[in-house]
């Protein structure tokens, strides 16, 4: 009769985006053994089936609202249920709109039909909090 041999479990996560990233550091936190594939640059590309995960879903509303509104939603119960995954100083995303022809009430229309919350900064506040921008 064979004897029982010890074997080792590692786990393999394929992708380094968000998502991998996260699970493996996780892991490795909790003493597992990983071991994690990335085709390309740790960190640099959207996360396959997460890449709403951490986006405001505002740069999607004009083309698809509803991803749009999944994006956004993602973004707040990761607020809620997450609140480390999320930069302690992080105050949302900023579009500029510093083109003429910018279609300025199309985004905000788009916005407000996916339900994301959006506020209008005053031209003086944006300047005070990025001294460096040409606006």
């Amino acid at each position: 009769m064979p004897r029982p041999t010890e074997q080792s479990q590692s786990t393999v996560i394929v992708g380094g985006g968000v998502a991998g990233l996260s699970i493996a550091a996780e892991l490795a936190r909790s003493n597992h053994s990983v071991t994690l594939f990335e085709r390309s640059e740790l960190g640099s590309g959207a996360t396959g089936r997460n890449q709403g995960w951490l986006h405001s879903g505002a740069l999607f509303a004009r083309e698809d609202p509803d991803l749009a509104r999944m994006c956004y939603e993602s973004l707040q119960r990761t607020r809620r249920e997450c609140p480390q995954c999320i930069e302690p100083q992080h105050q949302g995303m900023a579009y500029l709109f510093s083109q003429p022809e910018s279609d300025v009430d199309s985004w905000i229309a788009a916005w407000e039909n996916a339900g994301i919350l959006y506020a209008e900064l005053p031209l003086e506040e944006i300047r005070h909090s990025l001294p460096d921008i040409d606006a």
